[in-house]
């Protein structure tokens, strides 16, 4: 019969405790990274187009009807697309969760060339520290017109 000394006791209990805290950890990283998030849900996809037609440095309006699933905020990342692809500055929304029907102003560049456009958006959350979730809208289509 073999005689467990304390100090050998005491490794194999660190180790079995490191073993367990690890396997949780990988767990939990796993999860993370497979869990479904939905941070969003959009309800009225294009979004409808109030002003069909906008003048360069004019307001765009469109409704957007959402709900929001997590109390997160959201880098939110517009583009105008036609034949070229215009890129606004990123912005944060921190709106509160719950469902929502609102009309939404974006005002329109005076730089951007006349043309049909369609509005597009990427809506990205930080649902946990190893991952973001992204959700892509964008608008119906809308003219941009010079200004007289």
């Amino acid at each position: 019969m073999k005689v467990i000394n304390k100090k050998d006791k005491s490794i194999t209990i660190l180790l079995f405790v490191s073993l367990g805290i690890s396997f949780i950890f990988v767990l939990l990283v796993l999860f993370w990274l497979i869990f479904p998030y939905e941070p969003l849900s959009i309800n009225n996809h294009p979004y409808p187009v109030i002003t069909k037609e906008v003048k360069k440095g004019d307001v765009l309006l469109f409704e957007v009807d959402y709900c929001k699933l997590t109390d997160k905020k959201a880098t939110i990342t517009r583009r105008f697309i036609d034949s070229l692809l215009y890129v606004m500055p990123d912005i944060t929304a921190v709106n509160e969760m719950g469902c929502r029907r609102q009309l939404v102003s974006e005002e329109i560049p005076q730089n951007l060339p006349a043309g049909e456009y369609v509005m597009d958006f990427y809506y990205t959350y930080k649902v946990n520290p190893i991952r973001e979730v992204t959700v892509h809208a964008h608008t119906q289509k809308f003219q941009v017109i010079e200004r007289n």
